[in-house]
């Protein structure tokens, strides 16, 4: 499961919400920064989560300075518990269609 969150750059969702948020930047620069992030980690071979704070900085001037927290923002399965909405891919959410498609496949027999 790990490995299917590197696809995609699940991430680049929360480095977006982390700028805007944490660093006060308009939504329009924050998706400009977060695709030349997205460009450094796909020039690199690299999952967004797995960039160093140093790699971040380097990807735009914008963000040369960023807080090291970003990282914990990058974090595969915090990326994947923010997502907390009905059939959210959050730990929570995830069991609980688990369990509804236990109850499903028990209710054909």
């Amino acid at each position: 499961m790990k490995n299917a969150c590197k696809v995609g750059h699940l991430s680049a969702t929360d480095l977006a919400d982390y700028l805007v948020q944490k660093a006060n930047l308009p939504f329009r620069t924050a998706y400009y920064i977060t695709k030349d992030v997205v460009a450094v980690a796909n020039k690199l071979g690299k999952d967004m989560s797995e960039l160093t704070l140093e790699e971040i900085r380097g990807a735009n001037s914008e963000v040369a300075s960023i807080n090291e927290d970003i990282l914990e923002y990058l974090n595969l399965r915090n990326s994947m518990n923010a997502r907390t909405s009905f059939g959210g891919t959050s730990t929570s959410r995830t069991e609980e269609q688990v369990k509804a498609f236990q109850a499903w496949l028990e209710s054909l027999n």
